[in-house]
């Protein structure tokens, strides 16, 4: 379980980064944490877990007899679950506000949401909007172990002055825009925009489409099955009416024609 957490930790890393947000603390954490299925010199798994573990915790570690026969990251799951509770590493790992990089107003706040059961309660997403609403951030991101129940997402929605993505913890193992066959995604300025659709002589209905949703989409939960919400979308934090320009960086495809590019926009 805690391999899970880190690896959807260098997924919050980032996205975070590919948002525009400042995650300059943690680039050396997200360099240790992409090595989580690789051979682990003993000195970066010491660095690793001064990062994880700082104060006592790393002090009862780093006292453990066996530290240097540790080849594996995911070897020292168990060892973790001795000095540290599951629902606090995960608190502790994930909870983090962001600044933007260009624009130092502009904030995000990342947080978990513990539940040892099978349901997010509506008290733990209630006691969530409190801490977005005084944390004042205008975007929030909250990571849950399980899917939302419509109490609880009718909770989120009141919440006005922040946008809330949800994402179950799964969704954040694997980083959607890495795969080999992703292209690259750019949102276009409102001027790139604007030239774009008086050169193709169409209005933005004629481009293609990239599903939008969010927490509203999902509160009548007999149609949860019927709402999409794009991955890439998702993970971009793509609004609607944003035009896409999408850059295809398939070597294959570059071998035929140079330069692939075509737009979409999110509906």
């Amino acid at each position: 379980m805690i391999t899970k957490y880190l690896r959807a930790k260098l997924t919050q890393i980032e996205l975070v980064q590919d948002r525009g947000y400042d995650a300059s603390e943690e680039l050396g954490l997200a360099s240790l944490l992409r090595n989580v299925y690789q051979f682990t010199p003993g000195d970066e798994l010491t660095k690793l877990l001064t990062k994880l573990y700082p104060g006592d915790h790393s002090a009862v570690l780093f006292s453990l007899d066996n530290k240097n026969d540790i080849k594996r990251v995911e070897n020292i799951t168990n060892i973790l679950a001795r000095v540290y509770t599951v629902d606090q590493f995960a608190i502790d790992l994930f909870n983090k506000t962001y600044i933007h990089k260009t624009d130092k107003n502009k904030k995000i706040y990342v947080g978990y949401l513990w539940t040892s059961g099978d349901t997010v309660s509506v008290k733990l997403t209630r006691d969530y909007s409190n801490d977005v609403l005084k944390s004042g951030v205008g975007d929030a991101i909250m990571i849950t172990p399980v899917s939302l129940t419509s109490q609880s997402i009718s909770e989120l929605t009141k919440l006005e002055s922040a946008r809330i993505t949800n994402f179950v913890l799964n969704e954040l193992i694997v980083n959607v825009t890495k795969h080999v066959y992703q292209p690259q995604y750019r949102k276009l300025s409102e001027q790139e925009k604007t030239d774009l659709l008086t050169s193709a002589g169409v209005g933005i209905d004629g481009l293609p489409i990239l599903k939008y949703a969010d927490l509203t989409y999902y509160r009548n939960k007999s149609k949860e099955k019927d709402v999409y919400w794009d991955p890439i979308v998702k993970y971009f934090g793509f609004k609607k009416r944003d035009v896409i320009e999408i850059k295809e960086t398939q070597f294959y495809l570059n071998l035929i024609v140079r330069n692939v590019i075509r737009y979409a926009v999110v509906l």
